[in-house]
């Protein structure tokens, strides 16, 4: 090949590597997570259940808004510490970040997610289909 060739090769790849990286970061919720966060490890909870640990920058409320308005979250809660937004495999928490700065990212498994974030939403969520107050069986006289 002539060296306009390999130019013209070396472009395309490293197109392809550019397009590959911004598809990733904005083709999921933890790839929108890990594009504007900082990983900070793993925390579990007294059950042993699990959440992903990030730190951002951003306030919780903006980086919620955009996180919602990139993937539209089945449900939001927010409470008094931070906003909760569920998905369909996923469940993530923006409480505030340490001293008051920036915002605290919990992202977790749908099967880790329920139990890790009851002590901050409650009863709230139910499965994916809706709250867990919504389905008929839900105690005396629920959903009667």
């Amino acid at each position: 090949m002539t060296v306009g060739r390999w130019g013209l090769v070396v472009a395309v790849v490293g197109l392809l590597v550019v397009g590959y990286s911004v598809a990733r970061g904005t083709s999921s919720v933890r790839g929108f997570v890990e594009d504007r966060c900082r990983s900070t490890g793993v925390e579990r909870d007294p059950q042993g259940r699990r959440a992903d640990a990030f730190t951002c920058r951003e306030r919780p409320s903006v980086l919620a808004a955009a996180l919602a308005k990139r993937h539209k979250p089945a449900e939001r809660r927010t409470t008094a510490s931070g906003l909760f937004l569920r998905y369909s495999n996923q469940m993530v928490g923006v409480l505030g970040g340490p001293g008051g700065r920036g915002s605290k990212v919990l992202l977790a498994r749908e099967r880790d997610g329920y139990g890790f974030f009851y002590p901050y939403v409650g009863g709230w969520w139910g499965t994916y289909s809706g709250r867990g107050e919504s389905f008929r069986g839900g105690g005396p006289g629920g959903g009667k």
